[in-house]
């Protein structure tokens, strides 16, 4: 028997967690689309032994869609038939090593193109000569 749980819960791993023992515990998939918090999300609830996957925003953007009333709850039920139906695209997730290592990254070459005035070439300028 296949069933697809539908509720609100917020938005931490911790409820997520607390939501698919208590309402699902059972659970063959648990899907998430991929975004901002899926990393954290998804490693969180592997860790607490749920099988979870991460699905293609694009691939799910499609199926989504052709929606007529395009809600949260809407798309979270669409997922979920998209997980019943194993019509989907899952993603890799990387470790939280790599997604910290890239936040450094970013933030570094954020802060030298703000020292370089934007230009991102380091503190090179061109001058004329007036």
């Amino acid at each position: 028997m296949i069933t697809c749980r539908r509720g609100k819960c917020a938005s931490t791993a911790e409820a997520l967690i607390a939501t698919v023992h208590e309402r699902a515990p059972g659970a063959i998939r648990v899907g998430l689309e991929n975004g901002p918090m899926a990393a954290l999300h998804w490693h969180e609830l592997h860790r607490a032994g749920l099988p979870v996957v991460c699905i293609d925003t694009r691939s799910a953007a499609k199926s989504l869609s052709m929606q007529l009333n395009k809600t949260d709850a809407n798309n979270a039920f669409a997922i979920a038939q998209l997980m019943r139906s194993r019509v989907y695209k899952a993603v890799r997730v990387k470790d939280l090593d790599t997604h910290l290592l890239r936040a450094r990254l970013t933030t570094r070459a954020r802060r030298s193109s703000m020292d370089t005035g934007g230009s991102g070439i380091g503190s090179a300028s061109s001058a004329t000569g007036s």
